[in-house]
């Protein structure tokens, strides 16, 4: 009797960023709150490995390891996608520039260091 012997890999990725900004005025005012940008990701692979070629169950080497770093830049570039879209979105909020001396002008944004990221 010759046994089949391969070995079931379970990979299971997991990742999370949290980025924050506010928005400050031209004197270093905050106005409004921060606002927290908030991406996860989670992936699991199955892999099958050391299937001999005479296997005769009709099992094959299965899946291929996920590249981590991608998995890592993916999840980062959501982040930075939805961190511009919020920035887009609360300096849409503000009110418009005034040309005028002494009259409020439109904010700028200040980026904070991320607060999370694993």
């Amino acid at each position: 009797m010759n046994l089949n012997h391969y070995t079931k890999k379970t990979i299971d990725l997991s990742a999370s960023i949290e980025l924050a900004f506010r928005i400050n005025d031209r004197s270093g005012n905050v106005i409004g709150q921060p606002v927290d940008v908030y991406k996860n990701n989670h992936k699991t692979a199955v892999v099958l490995e050391n299937v001999r070629p005479e296997d005769t169950e009709g099992i094959t080497n299965q899946s291929v390891e996920p590249d981590e770093a991608q998995f890592l830049t993916d999840l980062e570039i959501e982040a930075r996608n939805a961190l511009v879209k919020a920035v887009r979105k609360k300096a849409s909020e503000l009110p418009p520039r005034s040309s005028r001396r002494g009259e409020p002008t439109r904010s700028t944004a200040t980026w904070m260091a991320p607060q999370n990221c694993t």
